[in-house]
């Protein structure tokens, strides 16, 4: 079958590779959509370490039942279904605790294991959850990011009646947006560095967008909530981003924080602590996934308009190439189509 295959830094092809073969439980499922995550980029440019080449990438997927591994049954071939990429040992307090996103021996696809960069992925049954009726698959991949705002909006502290801040205006800043918009927060901010994305936001229900390459947002922020928001949160996960994060919330306030790229990174630990300011780390998901497979069925969130470009897997190594060179801002979700 064919697959795109990391190959190192800037380095992708499409090209053969195995035809992988059925273990017990397992279920092999022709790719019909996989969203491009950020983290994805990330490690196509070379800037995480996480996905070491050769590696096949992709872990927010949808598609169709191709075969089934013995001791699987609770899907018919030809049946649409939604992968979700997470798997934990079983066996550690994490899982027991349904936690598998805290399982020090979780896999991902995409990143540990092949993932959904491919004609087709192998994928254990019980990590697969029938595609809503009328969600397209394209949609139905943009189940894996709701679900990482989801679990992060699990460890903030309740959005109603609250000034919230929304720091990054990419596909998980806009999702935020959008579930921070339904959880009832009484002011709505967002800051990124792309005026089209910005306007994105204004669209999903934002009262204050603020251009952060143009303007001191934090500053901005404190004076529209007057203070500083209740809860920020921070969707980019670098230095500059985290910073304006502890700056736009007020004393007492709540920082959320989703973004993942900087491994390290500079804080004004004082001000966390004079200002008695909370930080909540989130990682992935647990719980969630099923929860957002059935908010995609009831079309509670309008997370379609966020896929700005489709393109078939085979033209993916160009769609990296121009995703990595970062000058695009109108691509908020890019989705390979099987």
């Amino acid at each position: 079958m064919k697959a795109l295959v990391f190959h190192g830094p800037l380095q992708m092809n499409w090209e053969d590779v195995p035809e992988p073969k059925l273990q017990d439980g397992e279920v092999l499922v022709k790719v019909k959509a996989v969203g491009i995550c950020g983290s994805d980029i990330h490690g196509y440019q070379g800037k995480t370490k996480r996905r070491i080449p050769p590696m096949v990438m992709g872990h927010e997927a949808a598609g169709e039942v191709a075969a089934l591994g013995p001791r699987a049954g609770k899907f018919a071939v030809g049946q649409g279904v939604v992968i979700q990429p997470l798997t934990g040992c079983g066996d550690c307090p994490a899982c027991a605790q349904g936690a598998v996103n805290q399982c020090s021996g979780r896999s991902l696809l995409g990143v540990n294991a092949p993932g959904a960069m491919a004609e087709y992925v192998v994928v254990r049954e019980k990590n697969l959850y029938p595609l809503p009726e009328g969600v397209s698959y394209s949609a139905a991949s943009l189940a894996e990011p709701m679900s990482v705002v989801a679990h992060a909006l699990s460890r903030t502290p309740s959005l109603l009646h609250q000034r919230v801040a929304v720091i990054g205006a990419g596909a998980i800043g806009l999702i935020a947006i959008m579930m921070a918009r339904a959880g009832g927060a009484l002011q709505l901010l967002a800051a990124d560095l792309s005026d089209y994305r910005l306007g994105l936001a204004k669209e999903l229900g934002t009262d204050v967008v603020v251009n952060s390459g143009r303007e001191d947002a934090a500053k901005v922020i404190r004076e529209m909530t007057g203070g500083g928001a209740d809860i920020v949160i921070e969707c980019v996960g670098v230095a500059p981003a985290v910073q304006t994060a502890i700056q736009s919330v007020r004393n007492g306030g709540h920082i959320t924080l989703i973004g993942n790229s900087a491994a390290m990174m500079e804080l004004p630990a004082q001000e966390l602590v004079v200002r008695e300011l909370t930080a909540a780390g989130t990682y992935a998901f647990n719980r969630e996934f099923p929860v957002m497979v059935e908010a995609l069925g009831k079309g509670s969130l309008p997370v379609e308009k966020l896929v700005s470009l489709e393109a078939p897997l085979e033209e993916g190594a160009e769609v990296f190439a121009r995703l990595g060179q970062g000058e695009d801002e109108r691509v908020i979700k890019a989705v390979l189509i099987g």
